[in-house]
């Protein structure tokens, strides 16, 4: 296919000749990296010896571990080891999942696909024993999912609770980017183009009849390539694309993030944050936007929140209150671990997307085509938004909805998690318990497995308070009716729009307060079984 085969005629290779002067562009920066580095090393010696001195104190024999004044120490040296410590790339660590036949499955990560800047991975499900009361697994019919992760910083394993919450109704795959300075110079460079060049690969991989959830950064190239493809009419045209916290259109509500990258020019980018990999790694003298930059930016945006959680932490230490320090560690060991991002797909993103927004204009260019939504009709939309989402305000996201006319009505939603902020779109309980499970009930309801007669009953998607109440029948099936899609009078005022959420079955209930605009003439007269016997044996008695 002529989309899937475009390249540019002369790329812009890493090692072709250039001045000599361009090596010392980003010379500024690259000392900044260096003194990085420099800092980590020398704080080497001090993180061994916290790490001994901590594991000596809380040991069985140690005669300070259980008294008031050895906690402390221990948790003033674990707060030490771990500010100095340097953190790398977490696992997935799946190893296994309970999908909706209530039967476990094995879960192995395979690579499907490996190019210079991402490889594809694929969740494998195997069948487990059963013992011989139970009935034996079939194999799973499940819509196949691809996670385009965000390559802003942090690795793919981010997304740990996405993807476990996920595979329980879907054959999931995911983007695994690799950190920019791993990858050697003669690999050639990488950007916005390239990015959306292997978002078409990936899908071409996975075949027909699959579905796409972009993740914060991902929406603006997720939402572009799927409009390419419906512009070719390819068959590779995801069935549903789920956008979730994406800049789609940051000049509605615009946030810190936003603000800052509207105010500074391109110049100032290229200036102030790129810098060339020191030679002792892999991707040497390539130029990145270092991954310990990115770190510090988004802990200043609620830097007392990050201050009370390690303040939390130490408390907790102290009073024994193991649950809670090791869900503190599993956070920012995940928070911490960060990546390089190549400085030409950086500059590109930031250009795109925050300070001219071309793709909400119409104006965004892939390769000397326009990149049209209006051709999108028959990939279904879902966007998710957090109610107190700092990164991605609420409505850029929902913008899709607005630069996507074409779609009909009975394949749109929309969903505004309350409460939760950038990172409680995709984690934490209020995805598990509500989010995710929406998500799963959108996907299958525009797959083709849903349309078929399958053998035994359909998905469970437990939803929020009716978390309880299974969908039956063809309420389980049948796609919701999306509300219309309010446009917004002026791109200054915030879109609003409410949540789109999936039927559920509804429990009977006793009005206790009257309605709005209703007037009620008396209580409720609810007539139960007992209330029956109990009126027949007074009347025996008094005959």
């Amino acid at each position: 296919m002529r989309l899937f085969n475009q390249r540019h005629p002369h790329p812009e290779h890493a090692l072709v000749p250039r001045p000599a002067a361009d090596l010392f562009q980003h010379s500024q920066m690259t000392m900044i990296y260096y003194s990085h580095d420099f800092g980590e090393f020398s704080g080497k010696p001090l993180n061994v010896a916290s790490h001994m001195f901590r594991k000596a104190n809380r040991g069985v024999f140690s005669p300070y571990a259980h008294t008031n004044l050895g906690r402390r120490m221990a948790a003033g040296v674990e707060i030490l080891e771990r500010a100095t410590n340097r953190y790398r790339k977490p696992a997935f660590g799946i190893e296994s999942i309970v999908c909706a036949d209530d039967h476990v499955y094995a879960v192995q990560e395979r690579v499907v696909a490996a190019k210079p800047f991402c490889q594809l991975i694929h969740f494998e499900k195997h069948a487990g024993q059963t013992s011989e009361l139970s009935s034996k697994a079939s194999p799973l019919k499940q819509p196949k999912l691809l996670i385009v992760a965000p390559y802003s910083g942090h690795y793919a394993t981010l997304l740990r609770d996405t993807v476990r919450a996920l595979l329980k109704h879907n054959d999931v795959y995911i983007t695994d980017w690799e950190n920019a300075r791993d990858v050697p110079l003669y690999m050639g460079n990488f950007s916005l183009e390239d990015y959306i060049q292997y978002l078409m690969d990936f899908a071409k991989l996975i075949g027909p009849n699959y579905h796409i959830l972009g993740v914060c950064q991902p929406a603006v190239p997720v939402l572009a390539m799927t409009a390419l493809l419906a512009a070719h009419d390819s068959k590779y045209q995801p069935l549903s694309m789920t956008l979730m916290g994406g800049p789609i259109d940051t000049r509605i509500t615009p946030t810190k993030v936003n603000t800052l990258a509207k105010e500074k020019p391109i110049e100032w980018f290229s200036h102030s944050v790129i810098a060339r990999v020191p030679h002792y790694y892999p991707g040497a003298f390539r130029a990145v936007c270092p991954g310990f930059l990115m770190l510090q930016g988004f802990m200043s945006l609620n830097i007392d929140a990050h201050m009370s959680s390690h303040q939390r932490l130490f408390e907790h230490l102290i009073h024994g209150d193991e649950d809670h320090a090791d869900a503190h560690r599993r956070f920012y060991d995940e928070y911490r671990a960060v990546l390089d991002l190549p400085a030409k797909y950086f500059l590109d993103s930031v250009y795109t997307a925050f300070q001219k927004h071309l793709l909400p204009r119409g104006e965004m260019i892939w390769k000397g085509e326009r990149v049209n939504t209006h051709a999108i009709t028959k990939t279904a939309l879902m966007t998710v938004e957090g109610e107190k989402d700092d990164i991605s305000g609420v409505g850029q996201t929902h913008a899709a909805h607005t630069i996507c006319p074409n779609i009909p009505q009975d394949k749109r939603a929309h969903l505004v998690q309350q409460g939760v902020g950038h990172y409680g779109v995709f984690n934490g309980r209020r995805w598990r318990e509500h989010t995710a499970p929406a998500v799963s009930k959108f996907i299958w309801e525009n797959d083709p497995l849903s349309h078929k007669s399958l053998k035994g009953p359909a998905p469970v998607f437990m939803i929020g308070e009716n978390a309880n109440v299974p969908l039956e029948g063809e309420e389980a099936l049948s796609p919701p009716k999306a509300s219309p899609v309010k446009k917004s009078a002026s791109l200054k005022e915030p879109l609003k729009s409410s949540a789109v959420k999936p039927k559920s079955a509804k429990a009977p209930t006793t009005k206790s307060a009257p309605q709005a605009g209703k007037q009620r003439k008396g209580p409720a007269k609810v007539k139960s079984a007992a209330n029956i016997a109990a009126s027949a044996a007074l009347k025996v008695k008094r005959a």
